[in-house]
């Protein structure tokens, strides 16, 4: 096995890593020949898994030394896109403990990226709000990740190659909705059942 350090992942994103393979191992181990899965999806299942988690890997480890870890940018794409929400719901959204979220929120807040307020419908709750710097910081962030991105494609892929990726681009993202599953219910969210 691996060390954590070796991969450049802290110890829970190791655990995480191990936890998800050893699901698609099982899943893998007690599918047979009469499966409803054919077997070219579970070879580009695992080819995609394989690719895609050591992308983002290599995404987190080369990160700029300022701005926003990816933990912060989810939160605040998060909210950009869906709006306001609990830090529960966030937490869950995005895999997280309600203690790391806590220390997350916290900087965020202090960075003057966030801004909590009381729900309207229960007062227990805050909801967390992007504001116009969060908003600002997200568009720059994206935009610098986006453009270096795009340099590493432009030396090692051809325009074609380019185009190829362009196209299952918008496969993924059918699949990334297909696997999406709301955190918690917007009523039990609020404490309503």
């Amino acid at each position: 096995m691996i060390p954590s350090g070796a991969r450049g992942e802290t110890g829970g994103q190791f655990k995480k890593h191990l936890r998800n393979r050893q699901i698609i191992i099982r899943y893998a181990y007690y599918m047979d020949e009469s499966s409803a899965l054919p077997g070219a999806a579970l070879e580009t299942a695992a080819l995609l898994y394989r690719h895609l988690a050591r992308l983002m890997q290599r995404l987190r480890a080369v990160r700029p030394a300022e701005g926003p870890g990816l933990s912060k940018l989810g939160i605040l794409s998060r909210l950009h896109r869906e709006g306001p929400a609990t830090g529960s719901a966030l937490a869950a959204y995005l895999g997280l403990q309600p203690q790391s979220m806590t220390r997350l929120l916290q900087a965020l807040e202090t960075d003057g990226l966030i801004q909590r307020e009381t729900d309207v419908v229960d007062r227990r709750q805050n909801r967390i709000r992007l504001t116009a710097a969060g908003r600002r910081s997200l568009k720059n962030e994206i935009a610098k990740r986006r453009l270096e991105l795009a340099a590493v494609m432009s030396r090692v892929l051809t325009r074609p190659e380019i185009e190829d990726l362009k196209a299952s681009a918008g496969l993924l993202g059918r699949i990334a909705a297909a696997l999406e599953v709301p955190a918690v219910p917007p009523t039990a969210e609020r404490g309503q059942e």
